[in-house]
């Protein structure tokens, strides 16, 4: 009985931040090393997925999580802010700036958009403060981060185009951007 069946979850984290087969992809901080995961996974072998730590504290736990979702992740370890990546090799990079260390200083959002190719996508994660009775158990609402118009502001003074707020969900807000061509 087909219709039975209950097809995989939706990831909604997995969607905002939209990876595809054979992206490169860096994500600054990973806060949520499931994702990164994830992401390493849809990536696949002809892409990469690399994930910058300010410090090894976390490294484990970003391994643990790739090996489970059967993915390969790079960890790499950089405490500065110039990122190790030549400018325009990357396709994607996903800034988790609830990540106090990386993630709202103007240097990590400039050094996102070298490092991605023209036309290449910056997602900032931020955390979002839930809303309704009860933050969410009755009604599943999310408004947008304290810091949505300011992050918003720092990605176009960085230089990146068409930048959007993606989504307000679970928790959390999605601001893309894309450098220009």
């Amino acid at each position: 009985m087909g219709w039975l069946r209950r097809s995989a979850p939706f990831d909604a984290a997995l969607h905002m931040v939209g990876p595809k087969a054979g992206n490169r992809v860096l994500l600054v901080g990973a806060r949520d090393a499931g994702l990164a995961a994830r992401v390493a996974a849809v990536t696949g072998l002809n892409g990469s997925a690399t994930v910058l730590l300010p410090s090894e504290a976390r490294r484990g736990e970003v391994e643990s999580a790739a090996a489970q979702e059967g993915a390969l992740v790079e960890v790499v370890t950089a405490p500065g802010a110039r990122l190790p990546f030549d400018e325009g090799t990357l396709d994607l990079a996903v800034i988790d700036a609830a990540t106090e260390d990386s993630g709202s200083r103007p240097e990590t959002i400039a050094e996102a958009l070298r490092v991605v190719r023209p036309g290449g996508r910056v997602v900032v994660v931020l955390g979002a403060r839930r809303t309704g009775v009860l933050h969410g158990f009755l009604r599943d609402r999310t408004a947008p981060s304290p810091g949505t118009d300011a992050m918003m502001a720092l990605l176009s003074r960085a230089g990146a185009r068409g930048v959007r707020v993606l989504a307000s969900l679970e928790g959390r807000t999605f601001i893309e951007g894309a450098r220009g061509r």
